[in-house]
């Protein structure tokens, strides 16, 4: 029990807390927030133009959004990031398709 109390304890806020995270944590939880708010921008914002709510959308959203990822590191690691970045989407979609397909709801 000591440990929750430990855990829990909000009396000094000017020490971090290394259970839950620290400030590795606070800058994981800002970076992962950016991307999460750059990609419903971008799919919403494509999703407007093309007046379509299909998987491409989500595939070319998340290409954008691993390829602004790593803008600052040069075009080879633009590529690489977009390229992850289509393929985690592509599997994800054809995922979503098997279930929704293979998986009585």
């Amino acid at each position: 029990m000591p440990k929750v109390r430990k855990i829990l304890d909000t009396s000094d806020p000017s020490q971090p807390n290394p259970q839950l995270g620290g400030q590795r944590g606070r800058k994981f939880g800002n970076s992962l927030g950016t991307l999460g708010l750059i990609f419903s921008v971008t799919e919403s914002a494509i999703q407007s133009f093309t007046d379509r709510d299909n998987m491409v959308n989500s595939v070319t959203a998340r290409l954008v959004i691993g390829a602004l990822y790593k803008a600052a590191a040069g075009p080879r690691s633009v590529a690489i990031a977009g390229v992850l970045g289509g393929i985690a989407a592509a599997v994800t979609v054809a995922g979503k398709q098997a279930l929704r397909r293979y998986v009585p709801i």
